[in-house]
């Protein structure tokens, strides 16, 4: 369940538009933001910051009410001043870029357990994970009883929409409730509906979209745009396999919002070149059907795993994310079914964004941040397919389990109210949405190449002699 890109036709040739359903832009006034922590029952843990219950995550709020709007600049100042009066000292070691951080499961286990004890708070290095930016090998070290993460990793800061982003890449870093989510999510992401996010129009939204546009006194107007907004309703978010209200989630939906804006030609590209769904149905000949519904939605995108001869390496390879797509048509009924020809258009559009998503990912930081965590639950899956921790000997009890340490929560989103935009070509005007994201992390296991070449890499990598949960 994804939501549709609507592209109509008019009875008589007078002009061709596209109707479409699209997340609102319009903003509200928001309440100062303000620094909280999480507290759990009936266990007394660690305080883990949480900047905002809107949480400004990848140029996207969530009010009370479970409303999604995109984030304005002052959003991100308020963010911005609140973290920095919140946020401890960088340690100097972790103040450097490195092209292989490692970190140990087994210790940062052990790491948490003491601040618990301690009563004390999480410090940013644990939050961040030390700075990686992404995971590129997993190790299993059974004489040390441990898996060790590995990664290129930098010195963090505050970015422009509210993410702790690298130094170097300006890519957001790993998170420790993201790590802990798809740990605690792997098997529902195996047997379970799976983990996505999803923003639709209801069926009766559909179907009384359908009977204003059989009208054949309909002309394209401001009354006729509204009328459609009215008649679609608000669209329904939902989310899968992980929980709604966790950062997880957010960033899947702010992934997806932020590939709406793109397509609907509502938000400039970043990048050069780089044109909307709508410039490019503006600028073709081809005529369109009369109801065509194409979709979009970003899926998980690897290339074979490496795995050593041994099993106790192996590094993830490819870009992680790609955008996919396919055509549907709006029946009678209100629903949506499968088209029968392909939308090449559509095709082309989902083509450029895998083409160019880690380009785009440098400056809309949503995009990089589903990156990371397709990463982590493609990590979780093969910890748990390969059964590392039994072999490990290694136990994460706090890792694993939402009993003592969960991430901060944010407002669940709920609704998403629907919008028009427009754009105008020879041939009439067009409007457009799109949308979903999914995360099939088992399927990236199914193909594998061993290699001995990671085995010079896990000894480097473990020759380290350091006590500390994370090492260069």
């Amino acid at each position: 369940m994804f939501s549709r890109t609507i592209l109509l036709t008019p009875r008589g040739g007078h002009f061709l538009f596209a109707a479409a359903l699209l997340t609102t832009l319009l903003v509200t006034p928001v309440t100062a933001q303000v620094v909280s922590s999480v507290s759990l029952r009936p266990f007394v843990t660690a305080l883990i910051p949480v900047i905002g219950r809107n949480g400004a995550i990848g140029g996207v709020m969530v009010n009370a009410a479970g409303v999604v709007r995109r984030a304005e600049s002052s959003d991100s100042a308020s963010l911005r001043r609140a973290w920095s009066r919140a946020r401890m000292p960088l340690p100097d070691e972790l103040s450097r870029e490195t092209g292989l951080r490692m970190v140990s499961l087994r210790r940062l286990e052990a790491t948490l357990t003491r601040h618990l004890k301690d009563k004390t708070p999480f410090p940013n290095e644990i939050m961040f994970l030390a700075g990686l930016h992404r995971v590129e090998y997993v190790f299993v070290v059974p004489d040390r009883r441990d898996i060790v993460l590995a990664g290129p990793a930098d010195a963090w800061r505050l970015g422009a929409e509210a993410a702790m982003v690298a130094e170097g890449t300006k890519t957001p870093v790993l998170r420790l409730d993201d790590l802990m989510d798809a740990l605690r999510t792997v098997e529902v992401a195996e047997t379970g509906p799976g983990i996505s996010c999803s923003i639709d129009p209801t069926r009766e939204g559909l179907l009384q979209l359908k009977r204003l546009l059989s009208s054949r006194k309909l002309r394209l107007s401001a009354a006729t745009i509204q009328r459609m907004r009215q008649a679609v309703g608000d669209q329904q978010v939902t989310i899968t396999g992980v929980a709604p209200d966790s950062h997880f989630a957010r960033v899947m939906l702010a992934a997806d919002f932020q590939m709406k804006t793109l397509a609907m030609d509502l938000q400039e590209a970043p990048v050069a070149r780089f044109p909307s769904y709508l410039e490019l149905l503006g600028a073709t000949s081809r005529q369109s059907p009369q109801i065509a519904a194409p979709r979009w939605w970003l899926a998980a995108d690897y290339e074979p795993l490496l795995r050593s001869p041994d099993g106790r390496a192996w590094q993830l390879r490819g870009p992680g994310v790609q955008a996919m797509t396919e055509d549907g048509h709006l029946i009678e009924a209100g629903e949506i079914v499968a088209a029968t020809r392909k939308n090449h258009l559509a095709e082309s559009w989902a083509n450029a964004l895998s083409e160019r998503y880690a380009e785009l990912g440098e400056s809309l930081t949503a995009f990089a941040a589903l990156r990371n965590c397709m990463d982590l639950a493609v990590v979780a899956a093969l910890i748990a397919k390969e059964d590392m921790l039994t072999e490990a000997g290694c136990e994460l009890p706090h890792l694993l389990s939402a009993a003592h340490i969960r991430g901060p929560r944010y407002n669940v989103p709920k609704t998403i109210e629907s919008q028009v935009s427009l754009t105008r070509s020879s041939r009439g005007w067009f409007v457009s949405i799109s949308g979903g994201v999914e995360i099939d992390s088992w399927s990236v296991l199914r193909q594998v190449e061993t290699s001995e070449t990671l085995l010079p890499v896990r000894q480097a990598a473990l020759k380290s002699d350091s006590l500390n949960w994370w090492w260069d």
